[in-house]
């Protein structure tokens, strides 16, 4: 009985000293000068891929063309692929009114790519000439105002694409909740860049990332990658194998926010999605996800064992984690939510139980209102 205590706590307690480390590490490094060095900015391209998107595009759109970049270098390519609602006519109407975006309908697949790297394929070959930068974004995504020249900083010898870093905002206790992953998620991630010897980054970041051309053509573009439902992954993948080098910044210029998932049973398929790339990262990285994730069967061991050591843990967790949070939120400029507390703690503990039940069943994951069976078809 005794070993069962010790290793629960051993969990616990590497959980707590996982988040701690991260938020040391995030407190202690910078990555890029926050003050912006004024150039002269060269042509840059933003990739929008839409699907139904009529909900969010308009916002989106008005917050691209506030952007802080000079307006005749600015291109915004809108992809529609198939909208089925409003989608189509509201690009139309944006695209009249404002010269600097164009509306390309999407109506076959190109080489290997499907979904929504099709559109991005598709939308790389309709840049303008001269456009040697790519930025790739989604539709429920609202760029700080700097995003262009300050993701532009993380540009350096052999970097060939720079991630910037997302958190959600929105209202409600739901959306709090998926602030609370992202920045967790995202701080871990970032924590582990600054690991010397192993560190590099870990993940793209595909609602806010930007790629050179140089780059993307040494990879053949998504047509001539295999297909992947994280397409954003396997284009890292597939330019580090090409000797290129990819940077994760978390600063104020060149973070983003995001519309939060409306309802837990879209959530389940995003987070299944996203354990398929979570599971090929590093070996040391999926070892502390993992221990995140084994965090609430050692606490309801402990509870049952030894209650009062449980109930200290867990106020030490929330400590540790809202430590790691606010340091990811401060360093974006993003407003936090009010806090998670914990009922945060009891969605987490029945929604990480779910999701593996669901990640485990033969459940197609529906993305952009269409299904895959699995990561490759």
């Amino acid at each position: 009985m005794m070993a069962v205590v010790l290793v629960c706590i051993l969990i616990v307690l590497l959980v707590i000293v996982t988040n701690l480390w991260a938020w040391y590490l995030l407190r202690h490094n910078r990555d890029v000068p926050e003050q912006l060095q004024e150039r002269d900015w060269p042509p840059v391209a933003v990739l929008l891929p839409v699907r139904n998107e009529e909900k969010y595009l308009a916002a989106c759109l008005k917050s691209l063309l506030q952007l802080e970049y000079p307006t005749e270098k600015l291109h915004i390519l809108i992809g529609n692929d198939a909208s089925t609602d409003r989608t189509a006519e509201i690009a139309a109407q944006w695209q009249v009114l404002h010269p600097q975006i164009s509306v390309h309908n999407i109506e076959h697949n190109l080489g290997l790519a499907r979904g929504k790297a099709n559109v991005l394929a598709q939308l790389v070959h309709k840049c303008p000439a001269g456009v040697e930068y790519i930025f790739m974004t989604d539709a429920d995504i609202r760029p700080n105002p700097l995003w262009i020249k300050g993701m532009l900083q993380g540009l350096g010898p052999g970097v060939g694409l720079v991630n910037g870093t997302t958190t959600v905002g929105g209202s409600g206790i739901l959306a709090r909740w998926q602030q609370t992953d992202w920045a967790v998620a995202l701080g871990l991630a970032k924590a582990y860049t600054y690991l010397p010897g192993i560190g590099r980054t870990l993940t793209a970041i595909g609602n806010n990332m930007l790629i050179s051309r140089e780059a993307y053509r040494a990879t053949g573009g998504y047509e001539a990658i295999p297909f992947s439902i994280t397409e954003d992954f396997e284009l890292m993948q597939q330019l580090n194998r090409q000797g290129y080098k990819a940077v994760q910044l978390m600063n104020r210029a060149s973070s983003a926010l995001t519309e939060p998932v409306a309802h837990v049973a879209a959530l389940l398929h995003q987070r299944k999605r996203w354990m398929t790339g979570a599971l090929r990262m590093p070996l040391l990285m999926v070892a502390l996800l993992s221990v995140q994730y084994l965090f609430f069967g050692a606490f309801v061991v402990l509870l049952c064992l030894q209650p009062l050591t449980a109930i200290l843990l867990l106020l030490m967790r929330l400590l540790a984690q809202n430590m790691l949070v606010g340091t990811v939120l401060k360093r974006t400029g993003i407003k936090q939510l009010p806090r998670a507390g914990l009922f945060y703690e009891l969605y987490l503990f029945f929604f990480n139980l779910l999701l593996l039940l669901f990640y485990l069943l033969p459940i197609q994951i529906n993305w952009k209102d269409r299904n895959y069976r699995n990561n490759r078809t």
